[in-house]
């Protein structure tokens, strides 16, 4: 057998085990040799790696986004466990929800979240209006048009605390809504 495979041995053989055990050796050498600081940036895509091999720690703190990670598969944050029970809070800050409803006295009726007096008073400047309406102050022009909206048929002008420049305060036709201003001309107020 001996001299069967002597003769039928090649030089060609001989290089191509060579090259076998050569390329196995590399093999194993890249392996134990090659890691994250040897690999160019860049030159390895998502399908180049096998699924589940780069572990949570071996990626860099806040690189991953809404694109990479599925949120349909994340848990409930633990610090909003208590917001399953919010709905039925019985209080706000210690106050119950009857306590945060917005009360007018006599003669007014709310409208926008705030009192507005039913009936016009006689008409003065913005000034004295701020002045007259005290603590309340004059309604903003989107809690008028709430007012407007829930009392139909009413007339008149009626001014706004909104200021538009140094000379021109909104003021709110009743009975169309517009808007128009003029610091000085008196009108009626609620």
């Amino acid at each position: 057998m001996r001299n069967m495979l002597r003769g039928r041995v090649t030089s060609a053989h001989v290089l191509a085990l060579i090259a076998l055990f050569v390329a196995l050796g590399g093999t194993g050498y890249a392996a134990s040799k090659i890691n994250g600081r040897n690999v160019k940036r860049g030159t390895l895509s998502g399908v180049a790696l096998k699924a589940h091999t780069i572990s949570g720690s071996k990626i860099k703190q806040n690189s991953l986004g809404g694109t990479e990670i599925d949120e349909a598969k994340l848990g409930k944050v633990p610090s909003a466990g208590s917001a399953d029970t919010a709905a039925t809070a019985s209080s706000v800050g210690g106050k119950s929800a009857d306590a945060l409803q917005v009360k007018c006295p006599a003669g007014t009726v709310t409208a926008g979240g705030v009192c507005m007096e039913i009936s016009q008073r006689s008409a003065k400047d913005w000034n004295q209006a701020s002045i007259d309406c005290g603590d309340r102050g004059l309604p903003n022009l989107s809690q008028l048009l709430s007012f407007i909206a829930t009392h139909p048929g009413l007339s008149g002008t009626e001014w706004s605390s909104d200021l538009f420049d140094a000379t021109t305060l909104g003021v709110i036709d009743m009975s169309t809504g517009i808007v128009s201003g003029s610091a000085n001309t008196p009108h009626p107020r609620s």
